[in-house]
Parts: C-alpha cells; structure tokens; sequence
C-alpha cells in the first residue's frame, strides 16, 4: 500500500468514524422517556432571530415543550438560556412565546445567564434545586439531548429525555450539521474531562 494509499484509508476511516457517531447521537435523541412524578420540564436554550424571536429550532423545541406540559408530563417549563445578540434573553423569548402558546406565567421559570450547555446545566440546577426539584424531563434537538443530559446528570439532576423531533421538519441539511456539531462538541468535552470533574 501507498503511502497516499494509507492516507486515503485513514481519512475514510475518520470521516466513517465522525459519520457514525453524529447517525448515533441523532438516533439517540428521537426518544421521549418516560418520568413519573417529574418537577419540571427544562428547555435549552437556541439561538434567536431578532429581539423576543426564537429562531426555528428553539421554537420547535418550545412547541414540543409546551405539549408536553399539556399532556401533564410535568406542572411546570423551565427555560435556560442568554443571548449577547438580542434582547430579552433566549430563556425569556421562549417563555413568552410558551404563553402565546396558551401557558400561564406561573407555570413558567427562567435562566437567563447560561452560554453554553454546560453552564445551562450548572445554572439550571442550582435554580432547581433551590425550589427542591430534581426530577426533569430535558428538552432539546435530539442530536443535543445525550450530551446535554449528560452535564444535567453530572450537577446531580434526575434526567429524562425528549428530543423535539419538530425540528427535523427544518430539513435534514441543518439535522445533519447540528448532529456533525455535536460530535465536535462531544469530543471537547471527553477532552477536557467534563464528564468526570
């Protein structure tokens, strides 16, 4: 075999590798889990498309929330999320777009400082665990969902999953991107061992 022959053969098996993991991380999430008894129902946080304008995969992941909580899976939504971008922050756009939805604001909870996944995960939990909940139903895109539970667990959160498969009517060239993302982001975190701090 070559040298360009070896290559070649390296880089088909890397891009195989990166495949299957973002097919796995997207398959995982098309879950809804069951919770009985669950506190509350977590959303995280996406970007938004102007000022109080969820973008389409918060909104999708919104949606699914709210039906959820209309289905009575759990008595209350809790949003997480900041935006540097816009105001308010992605946590208070899909509340208020949770009550156009027919949700009443005392049924609806914020965090409005987090950047990142992990930080929803931190700064989520500490609010919940303050009101003594700790059994959550977490929200998110489904190529998200196994990561983000992951952080949840490690702050001490119960954790049920349900990816918002609404968002895979945005078309599969975002599905895929998102879930290519995910494998990068996933591959940070085992680097930086934030799965065993």
């Amino acid at each position: 075999m070559t040298r360009l022959q070896k290559i070649g053969l390296v880089l088909g098996i890397g891009l195989a590798t990166v495949a299957s993991l973002a097919f796995g991380l997207d398959s995982w999430g098309h879950r809804d889990e069951p919770m009985a008894n669950a506190d509350a129902i977590v959303v995280l946080g996406c970007a938004l498309q102007g000022d109080d304008a969820p973008g389409p995969s918060l909104e999708a992941r919104t949606r699914h929330a709210v039906d959820l909580w209309k289905a009575k899976r759990a008595p209350r939504l809790f949003f997480s999320g900041h935006d540097a971008n816009f105001q308010p922050s992605q946590a208070q756009a899909a509340a208020h777009f949770a009550r156009r939805l027919g949700v009443p604001r005392w049924a609806m909870f914020t965090e409005d400082e987090s950047r990142d996944t992990w930080e929803n995960a931190k700064f989520s939990a500490a609010i919940l665990k303050s009101h003594g909940w700790q059994r959550i139903i977490l929200v998110s895109d489904p190529s998200h969902v196994w990561r983000a539970s992951q952080h949840f667990k490690h702050f001490g959160m119960d954790v049920a999953v349900s990816g918002a498969t609404e968002s895979d009517l945005l078309g599969l060239p975002l599905r895929v991107l998102k879930a290519l993302r995910e494998v990068v982001s996933v591959s940070r975190d085992v680097l930086f061992q934030r799965y065993w701090e």
